[in-house]
This record gives C-alpha cells, structure tokens and sequence, in this order.
C-alpha cells in the first residue's frame, strides 16, 4: 500500500499525475508494510481511511466504537451520547466493582495465557530433537532419539556401539522388566 503515480491516456497523448496527500500507516504486517492506513490530502481538506478489499464494514465500525474511541479518542464518544461510553464518575457502586472485577479477570487471563505459553515452548524445545530425530534422522541422530523414547517408556537402555566399540549387530539393548531386546 503506496501511494503511486497515476497515468491517464488522452487525445492528447499521456497525463501523468503525481500521488498527493501523505499516506500514514495504521496497521502494519510482519513485514513491516501497511495494511490499514490513512491518507490525508495535500490541502489538509479530506481524509480517507485505507482498509483491505473484502473487509466486513460492520467489524470495522463495531472496532471503532467499542475499541479504537474509547482508547483515543473518548470525548467523542460522551459528546454523541454513545451508549458505549460511561464516564467512570458517572458509575454507580456496582458498575465500578463490576467493571474492577472484569478488568482483573483480564489481567489474570493475560498472565496465565502468558505463562501457559511459555510452558508450551519449553516442551516444544524439550520435544523437538527427539521429535525430529524419529521423523527424519538417521544414524546416530536417529538412535539417541530412540534411546530417548526407550528411556521415557521405563527401559534401561545400554548402547551397545559404545559398551562393545562398534556396530556387532545392533545398536541399542533394552531391558524392562527381564525382558531383553535388540534395537
């Protein structure tokens, strides 16, 4: 999203009309572009908000008045007597310990959310070489992973290239409960 030059062909021949105006960005991507901006005239005079094609107008509305105004700009809402807007000294006694509550109720949601995600990226670093091992690893790579699910399964597992100086016949001895196996 830029602002570009535009070209109109005539009987004149080609009119080439250079971008006006400042596009400021709203909402950018991953990849640091915009997806949602504001462009304003040259003169000052218009301002047009930028959204994507296929856009629900209704959730652009609802997010403007339930999220974007009450955040930036809330005068606007007291000024046109939205019902999404009440001024906190306005509030009786329950709406206050209500609206208290909700809000560490989210405090509380963000925090175990954070730290629930973090709990799955640790298992996800503890996983991923055993993980990977199994899937797409091969010799060494490929025993320690296995060796790894052997032991979490309740094996005593001997690795036999070690204990015997290489490769006999198999790699991995597993026992459980007086049960022996080669691997």
């Amino acid at each position: 999203m830029t602002l570009q030059a535009g070209a109109l062909e005539g009987p004149r021949g080609t009119t080439v009309r250079e971008p006006e105006g400042e596009l400021v960005p709203i909402l950018v991507d991953s990849l640091d572009e915009p997806v949602v901006a504001r462009w304003t005239s040259g003169d000052g005079q218009q301002i047009w908000y930028v959204i994507p094609d296929g856009v629900d107008w209704n959730q652009v509305v609802d997010w403007l008045v339930q999220r974007a105004l009450p955040e930036y700009v809330p005068a606007a809402l007291r000024r046109v007597r939205s019902r999404h807007h009440v001024d906190p000294a306005l509030e009786t006694p329950a709406e206050t310990q209500a609206r208290g509550t909700l809000e560490e109720l989210e405090r509380r949601y963000l925090q175990d959310k954070a730290r629930l995600e973090d709990d799955l990226e640790r298992a996800r670093q503890e996983a991923e070489p055993v993980r990977n091992g199994l899937l797409y690893g091969s010799g060494s790579e490929l025993e320690d992973a296995v060796a790894v699910v052997l032991r979490a399964a309740g094996f005593a597992v001997t690795d036999l290239d070690e204990e015997l100086g290489g490769t006999l016949s198999a790699d991995l001895l597993a026992v459980l409960n007086g049960s022996t196996c080669l691997v």
